[in-house]
């Protein structure tokens, strides 16, 4: 089947072949799922299922410009959850070797001074958790996980 590729497809009903995946029909406005057994509960003859649908990317953006920075912020005791995925988002190359980064996070520092990032919590962000772009001086990360 499709999981045991090195490489996944996406975007196509026949590809649904393992729990967790989903398909969105968008003319028919139908959501196909393949439900992941850990997150079932069955009530009499119905299953419920508690199903998260990420769009963000970035849950929180802090930032200025040059001529307006965003100075002496903290963020503390936050949780940072269910970003969507970035895996499939455009990708950069910021020196020669051969890795790239995706340029966003969950939470997105740039144009900034003085930014603690204090006993918060990321989970299932999809990608990067904190990312410092550009103009981020010191900014403190501690605590958090």
């Amino acid at each position: 089947g499709v999981s045991s590729q090195p490489f996944f497809v996406e975007g196509v009903r026949e590809a649904l072949d393992s729990p967790g995946e989903f398909w969105v029909d968008r003319n028919e406005r139908i959501l196909y799922l393949y439900p992941n057994v850990t997150a079932q509960v069955r009530t009499g003859d119905t299953l419920v299922l508690d199903l998260e649908a990420p769009r963000l990317h970035t849950l929180l953006r802090v930032g200025g410009m040059a001529e307006r920075l965003v100075r002496n912020v903290t963020l503390r005791g936050l949780t940072f959850e269910f970003a969507a995925h970035t895996s499939l988002l455009p990708y950069e190359v910021p020196s020669p070797g051969d890795w790239a980064i995706h340029r966003g996070g969950a939470l997105f520092v740039e144009g900034a001074e003085d930014v603690t990032i204090d006993s918060c919590r990321f989970s299932r962000v999809g990608g990067n958790a904190i990312f410092l772009s550009g103009y981020a001086k010191r900014t403190t990360v501690r605590r958090s996980e």
